[in-house]
């Protein structure tokens, strides 16, 4: 659908173009995360990983727990209760990060 994109937005994308040569790389975390503040409900934040293992099945098949036990639970409630919130002016680019995953043929 159409819509009027705020300039900060517009310039998010200008800036992803020329961090790779002018060229947009459609399957980079940027490009996600640019697509995830202009159509919030239908994309997914894309999260950095910190560990390139998780992005191998190998590291999600066996006996590994795929699930959270309750003190895992409890400690990301109560560590996500202690950030500031954002000031009501403050703008949503506020969490943009500029951390780049590229895929490895896209190197």
């Amino acid at each position: 659908a159409p819509r009027d994109l705020p300039e900060t937005l517009v310039d998010k994308l200008w800036a992803i173009a020329d961090r790779h040569s002018g060229k947009v790389p459609l399957h980079a975390r940027l490009f996600a995360q640019w697509m995830h503040f202009v159509f919030p409900s239908e994309c997914p934040y894309p999260h950095a990983v910190e560990d390139p293992a998780v992005l191998r099945p190998s590291h999600w098949s066996g006996q590994r727990r795929a699930t959270a036990t309750d003190e895992e639970r409890e400690r990301c409630i109560s560590e996500s209760a202690q950030q500031p919130e954002a000031a009501l002016g403050e703008p949503l680019l506020s969490q943009w990060d500029d951390l780049e995953v590229l895929l490895l043929e896209d190197l």
